[in-house]
């Protein structure tokens, strides 16, 4: 298995959830948007409960040191 880190959690990671979904192999174990309350809602929405919150995206990255990371921002 592989552990998942989403970093933005709006609309363009809301479409990345079925295929991450798909994979029985992914768990999605971090999340981190500017917005806490946009990564409190996208856990929420998915069930992603075990899922640790962070408002930074290098803080998740060090701490959590996911196997793959899906970045969702504005280019």
């Amino acid at each position: 298995s592989y552990t998942v880190a989403v970093i933005g959690c709006g609309g363009r990671a809301r479409a990345h959830v079925p295929g991450l979904q798909a994979d029985s192999r992914l768990k999605v174990t971090a999340l981190a948007d500017v917005r806490a309350e946009s990564a409190e809602a996208f856990r929420a929405d998915y069930g992603y409960t075990d899922a640790v919150i962070y408002t930074d995206h290098r803080e998740l990255l060090q701490n959590e040191r996911p196997d793959v990371a899906v970045v969702t921002l504005w280019t």
